[in-house]
């Protein structure tokens, strides 16, 4: 359905050329980590669950639309969270609570007056990566058939991807149709 469509596609929409490079700079950095701890399956099943969870609770809390990769952003933080907090070291301890200061930050950052970021969505994929990152655990502590389904996992994350890209194209009205929508009513 649209609806389910959109919840995986607007996690790859923005709404201008700032938003995508901040999305981009936050993705570089905290996507590397969450990579280089969790290995890319896991990495990518991650962001794809996020988004969904984020822009999820986003559509139930909301009534307008949101758009962006900060769902799946917060999902990359929230894994470093339960990364951080599984370990039971000062370390990991002192990653749990850089990874909380990113979350305060941009929940304060959606708060303040004339803000148009979705907190909805931000608490939505923090909660979704947070889920999946303490039950996949980190490939340290695997086994050949766990991670051979973490592959099979992301793989399956990516082609659901497409398809919903691919309905998204398929179902887009035409420039009539879009003439029509957007003609006022006189």
């Amino acid at each position: 359905s649209a609806a389910a469509d959109a919840l995986v596609t607007a996690g790859f929409l923005h709404g201008s050329i700032l938003h995508i490079a901040f999305n981009g700079w936050a993705l570089w950095i905290v996507g590397s980590q969450v990579e280089e701890v969790f290995a890319t399956p896991r990495y990518l099943v991650i962001f794809f669950a996020s988004t969904v969870t984020g822009f999820y609770l986003s559509a139930r809390m909301n009534p307008g639309l949101s758009i962006g990769a900060s769902a799946g952003i917060m999902g990359l933080i929230g894994a470093m969270v339960a990364f951080g907090h599984a370990s039971q070291s000062p370390l990991g301890r002192r990653i749990r609570n850089e990874y909380l200061g990113w979350l305060v930050l941009n929940l304060v950052w959606g708060f303040l007056p004339g803000s148009q970021i979705d907190n909805y969505a931000h608490i939505g994929g923090f909660a979704g990566g947070f889920a999946v990152a303490w039950l996949a655990g980190t490939p340290m502590r695997s086994t050949h058939a766990r991670e051979q389904a973490w592959r099979v996992a992301a793989a399956v994350c990516v082609a659901i991807t497409a398809y919903c890209f691919w309905e998204m194209y398929r179902n887009f009205p035409s420039p009539a149709e879009l003439r029509q929508l957007f003609q006022p009513n006189i």
